[in-house]
C-alpha cells in the first residue's frame, strides 16, 4: 500500500471516530423527543416571588393589590391558553395534579392569551375586595383590573380563602380548552395558589 492510500485510510479512520464520540451530543440535541411543558406562577408586585400584599401580612379592604401572572411556553409552537381564575375556601380540594383534573368551582375570570414558542409573558393582575357581606355564609365582592366580578363569592368565615388559577391549553381536534395537556403521552398540568387573609 502507497503512503497516499494510508493518508486516505487514517483520515477515514479518524472521520469515524469524530462521529463515535460526538455521537452521544448528536443524538441528545437532534434526535431525542423534549419534553414539551409550561411553566407558570404568581409574582408579587415587583414581578418576584415576594410582596404579594405590600406593607401587610393580610388584605386590607378597598386596598389595590397587584400580581403578576408568568406564564413560559416551551410546547413546540404558539399555544392558546386560557387562566381560569377562583376562589376556593380552605378545606376544598385543589386540582389533581397527578391525574389532571381541575378544580370543581367554577371561575371568577378567564383569561385568554396566545404565547408563542419559548415566549415569556407577564399578566397585570390588580384586583380589591370592595365590600365584604356578614351573612350566614361571609361573601366578598371583588374587583380585578378594574372590573367588578358580578357573582358575590363566598369565603371561609374566618375571613380567609384562596386565590386559585388553572392554566387550560387550546385542544385543536375538540375545539375547546382543557385542563393541561400530553407530554410523551403522559398528562401534565399547572396550576398555582395563593392563600388570602382579611384584615
Amino acid at each position: 500500500m502507497k503512503l497516499e492510500d494510508w493518508e486516505y485510510f487514517f483520515i477515514f479512520i479518524g472521520f469515524v471516530v469524530i462521529i463515535i464520540l460526538l455521537n452521544p451530543i448528536i443524538k441528545n440535541d437532534f434526535f431525542l423527543d423534549h419534553e414539551e411543558f409550561f411553566e407558570m406562577a404568581i409574582l408579587g408586585k415587583n414581578k418576584l416571588a415576594e410582596d404579594y400584599f405590600i406593607g401587610s401580612e393580610n388584605i386590607t379592604i378597598g386596598k389595590p393589590i397587584e400580581w403578576y401572572i408568568y406564564i413560559f411556553n416551551h410546547m413546540g409552537e404558539l399555544k392558546k391558553i386560557e387562566i381560569k381564575v377562583k376562589i376556593i375556601k380552605s378545606y376544598m380540594m385543589p386540582p389533581d395534579s397527578v391525574n389532571c383534573e381541575p378544580d370543581s368551582e367554577i371561575s371568577i375570570l378567564d383569561i385568554p392569551l396566545s404565547i408563542e414558542n419559548n415566549e415569556f409573558y407577564f399578566y397585570n393582575f390588580t384586583w380589591l375586595i370592595s365590600e365584604v357581606f356578614n351573612t350566614n355564609d361571609k361573601e366578598i365582592m371583588i374587583k380585578i383590573n378594574d372590573v367588578r366580578i358580578q357573582e358575590d363569592i363566598s369565603i371561609n368565615d374566618d375571613s380567609s380563602f384562596r386565590i386559585l388559577f388553572e392554566l387550560w391549553v387550546y385542544n385543536e381536534k375538540s375545539k375547546q380548552y382543557e385542563f393541561g395537556w400530553l407530554s410523551k403521552g403522559e398528562p401534565r398540568c399547572v396550576w398555582n395558589q395563593i392563600w388570602c387573609q382579611i384584615s
